[in-house]
């Protein structure tokens, strides 16, 4: 059960990711006569263009049986709410409504909340990765060893498929 949320979630997080970006993308180009090329539209569509396809990977990878956790529900479940109302407000305003009028808390209230989810998914993955293994692939990526590491794996499996030749 937890998988198929976790799958399902991703999935709506990684459309909502992609219509960000097609929106970004739209907005930048049919406004750019009026306001110029705008920097931020570019680059929201460019960080769309990467989150979009990463969730939608992650979430058929889940529902196919990767494994999952507690923490990968909690954080999946913060993620889907923000991602879904912005892609809305945004499509609400495309099409002629009041968009991010229709929110009713003050900025300050906003603020505090986005705040409060930010702690929340940090504290979450950093309990991921203070969990027993996690340090051994940030010894792989984040030293210097990792490219004899590489070299090293990659001439062991090319001795291993040559003797089976």
């Amino acid at each position: 059960m937890i998988s198929l949320v976790i799958g399902l979630s991703n999935l709506a997080i990684g459309l909502a990711y992609a219509g960000l970006g097609l929106l970004s993308v739209w907005e930048t180009i049919s406004l750019h006569r009026y306001r110029g090329w705008s920097r931020f539209g570019i680059g929201s569509s460019l960080m769309a263009a990467s989150c979009g396809p990463h969730h939608l990977v992650h979430g058929w990878h889940v529902l196919q049986g990767e494994s999952v956790s507690w923490q990968m529900l909690a954080v999946t479940l913060i993620g889907l709410p923000a991602g879904l109302t912005f892609v809305l407000l945004r499509l609400d305003t495309m099409w002629g409504g009041q968009g991010e009028r229709l929110v009713t808390a003050s900025p300050d209230r906003a603020a505090m909340l986005a705040g409060a989810f930010t702690i929340v998914a940090s504290m979450l993955a950093a309990g991921v990765f203070a969990q027993h293994g996690a340090e051994a692939l940030w010894r792989v990526v984040c030293t210097s060893a990792s490219l004899a590491t590489g070299a090293l794996l990659r001439r062991a499996e090319s001795t291993l498929l040559r003797s089976r030749s």
